[in-house]
C-alpha cells in the first residue's frame, strides 16, 4: 500500500466506519472533555491526528491532554462505528483487526519508561483486549480471564518461546481475532511471529464489542511527563471471518554472529552532572555515563560494578549506563567516582564522573539572589505535593519544593526552583531580553523544559529534534533553533538558525546541567 503524504489520513485509510477521540476539548484546550470527530474522510488535526511526511496516519496525545468522562488518561484514538451508529458486535459474529505501526514516543511514568495502548477490543464496560507497548515489551490485558475471572496479562511467544522486543520507531504488526470462545492475538516483529491464544470466559458471551486503535496513554500529568505518538501504516477490520497476514515489516533476521576478539580498546570518556545536597540524583540511560563512551571495534560497551564516591556518597550503576547517586548527608561541593566500561571482547577503560552538588541554601532560599539572578518582588511557593504554579507579569521567585511540579514563569525575569520530584518548566511567552528566567536546579534525569510553539514559532510540535539543538554560543547551521551555552548556562532561541537574525536568550540554567534535545518538549 503506497501512502500519500499530501492527503488527510482518510485519503490513505478507509475511515468510513471509525470516529476519533482527540486529547483536546471543543475550544482546543485541555480543561474540558475530550472532543470527538465522526466524519474523517478529509479531517485531520495539525497536532494530534495527521498524515506524516511518510504518509503514516499519526496519533499524538500529551499527558495533560483532555480526557473522556470515564478515563484519567488522554488519547488520540479511533473507535469502531457501524455507519453513523456505534458498533456493537458479539462473539457469535466475531471480529478481526490488523494493523502495522510504529510507536514513536511514550510518556514517562513515575520515572520509568511509559506505556501506551495501541489496539483494543472494548466491551460495553470492560476490555476483552487492551494491547500495550511498554518500554519495548508487548502484552495485552483481559479484564475477565482465567478461573478467577480477573484482569490478566497475556504475553506473546514465538516457536522458540521468546517474547518480542520492539523499540521506539521500530515497525511491527498485530492482529486481533475474537470469535466464539477463542481469542488469538498475534505480533509480527523482527521477522518472527509471536502468538497468544486463549479461551474467552463465558462472561463475555453476553457482551457487545467494538475495536479501537491509535494512542491511548497510561500516564497523566500527576504521574508522568511527555506524550505518546504512534504512526500507523496499515489498519483494517472485518466481521466476515476473513483472517489476513500483514505484509512483512522487515526481512527475517539472520543468526547473530559471535564476536571475535580484536584487541581494540574501549574509550570511557569523563562525565559531569549536577546534583543537590540531600537529594538523590537519578540519571537515565539516555543521559548516562555510556552516552559518550565508545569501543574501537564497534562493540557494545557495558558498565561493570558498584561504586563508592570520593566524598562518602554512593552510586549504583546499571549495565545500560543509567545510575542513581546518593550524596553523603549534608554534603555539598564536588564529588566524584570512577567506573569501568567494557566491550564484548572484554577490553576495558576507566572513566571519571564529577558531580557538582549544590548547597540547599543556594537552591531553596530566595531572599538573597546571587549576582546572576534577577531581583524578585514576589514569592510563589508550592508544597511537598505536586503543584501547578504560575508567575505574574513581574519578577517572581517560584519554588516548587517537593512533588512533581508544573511551573509557568510567564512575563518578567523569574527565578525558578523545581525542588525534589519530576518538574516541568513551561515557556509560553515570546522570548525577549526583558523576560529571561533562571532555572536553579534543573535535573536532566527528571525534569523537562516545555516550549509552546505559539511563542517559539519555528519549532515543531513534539520532542525537540536533535538537529534543532546545539551546544555552543551560536547556531552552527540553518536548522539550529535552541542554543545552549554550557559554560554560562545561557539558553537561547534563534528563529532563523545561522541566518542574519540574532538569537534571543530566554533562560539561564544556573547549575549548568548537561542538557540535550531530549530535555525539551514542544507543546
Amino acid at each position: 500500500m503506497t501512502l500519500n503524504p499530501s492527503v488527510a489520513p482518510g485519503g490513505n485509510f478507509d475511515l468510513s466506519n471509525w470516529k476519533i477521540t482527540l486529547p483536546v476539548d471543543s475550544s482546543g484546550g485541555f480543561s474540558g472533555s475530550a472532543m470527538e470527530v465522526k466524519s474523517l474522510s478529509t479531517y485531520q488535526h495539525s497536532k494530534y491526528f495527521y498524515t506524516a511526511a511518510d504518509g503514516a496516519m499519526t496519533f499524538v496525545a500529551p499527558v495533560d491532554g483532555a480526557t473522556t468522562s470515564g478515563s484519567s488518561y488522554a488519547r488520540s484514538e479511533l473507535r469502531e462505528m457501524n455507519g453513523t451508529a456505534n458498533a456493537a458486535w458479539n462473539l457469535s459474529t466475531g471480529g478481526f483487526m490488523s494493523a502495522t505501526l510504529e510507536v514513536d514516543a511514550a510518556p514517562i511514568r513515575d520515572g520509568m519508561g511509559g506505556r501506551i495502548i495501541v489496539g483494543q477490543i472494548h466491551g460495553q464496560d470492560d476490555e476483552l483486549v487492551r494491547l500495550y507497548w511498554e518500554n519495548g515489551k508487548l502484552y495485552f490485558a483481559n479484564d475477565h480471564a482465567g478461573s478467577s475471572n480477573a484482569e490478566t496479562k497475556f504475553y506473546f511467544v514465538n516457536a522458540s518461546g521468546q517474547q518480542p522486543d520492539v523499540s521506539l520507531d521500530e515497525r511491527f504488526s498485530y492482529t486481533i481475532n475474537a470469535k466464539g470462545s477463542t481469542l488469538e492475538v498475534t505480533i509480527f516483529a523482527d521477522g518472527q511471529i509471536y502468538k497468544s491464544v486463549s479461551t474467552i470466559n463465558s462472561q463475555w458471551q453476553s457482551d457487545t464489542f467494538y475495536f479501537k486503535a491509535g494512542a491511548y496513554l497510561g500516564a497523566n500529568e500527576t504521574n508522568g511527563t511527555g506524550y505518546g505518538q504512534t504512526s500507523f501504516y496499515a489498519l483494517s477490520f472485518n466481521h466476515n471471518g476473513t483472517v489476513t497476514t500483514p505484509a512483512p515489516t522487515q526481512p527475517a533476521p539472520s543468526p547473530t554472529p559471535i564476536p571475535e576478539s580484536t584487541g581494540n580498546a574501549v574509550t570511557a570518556a569523563d562525565d559531569r552532572y549536577a546534583a543537590v545536597e540531600n537529594k538523590v540524583l537519578t540519571v537515565s540511560a539516555a543521559q548516562g555515563v555510556l552516552v559518550n563512551d565508545t569501543a574501537a571495534d564497534g562493540g557494545k560497551v557495558a558498565v561493570a560494578g558498584r561504586f563508592a564516591t570520593v566524598q562518602g556518597g554512593s552510586v549504583k550503576i546499571s549495565a545500560d549506563g543509567s545510575f542513581v547517586y546518593t550524596p553523603k548527608a549534608n554534603f555539598f561541593g564536588t564529588d566524584s567516582f570512577s567506573y569501568t566500561a567494557k566491550d564484548v571482547d572484554g577490553d576495558t577503560d576507566t572513566g571519571t564522573v564529577t558531580l557538582a552538588v549544590a548547597d540547599v541554601a543556594e537552591t531553596s532560599t530566595p531572599t538573597t539572589p546571587t549576582a546572576s539572578r534577577p531581583i524578585t518582588t514576589k514569592t510563589i511557593s508550592g508544597t511537598s505535593s505536586s503543584n501547578s504554579l504560575t508567575g505574574t507579569s513581574g519578577n517572581d521567585l517560584i519554588d516548587g519544593k517537593g512533588g512533581d511540579d508544573k511551573i509557568w514563569a510567564k512575563n518578567g525575569s523569574d527565578v525558578l526552583i523545581g525542588g525534589a520530584g519530576k518538574d516541568t518548566f513551561t515557556f509560553d511567552t515570546t522570548p525577549s531580553s526583558k523576560n529571561v528566567d533562571v532555572i536553579v536546579d534543573f535535573n536532566v534525569a527528571d525534569d523537562t523544559i516545555r516550549l509552546n510553539d505559539t511563542a517559539f514559532t519555528k519549532l515543531s510540535y513534539g520532542k525537540l529534534s536533535a538537529g534543532s539543538f546545539v551546544v555552543g554560543t551560536k547556531a552552527s547551521d540553518s536548522n539550529d533553533r535552541i542554543i545552549y551555552d554550557s559554560n554560562t548556562g545561557a539558553l537561547s532561541y534563534d528563529a532563523d538558525g545561522s541566518g542574519s537574525g540574532a538569537a534571543v536568550k530566554f533562560a539561564v540554567i544556573e547549575n549548568h546541567a548537561k542538557l540535550t534535545a531530549a530535555d525539551f518538549l514542544v507543546i
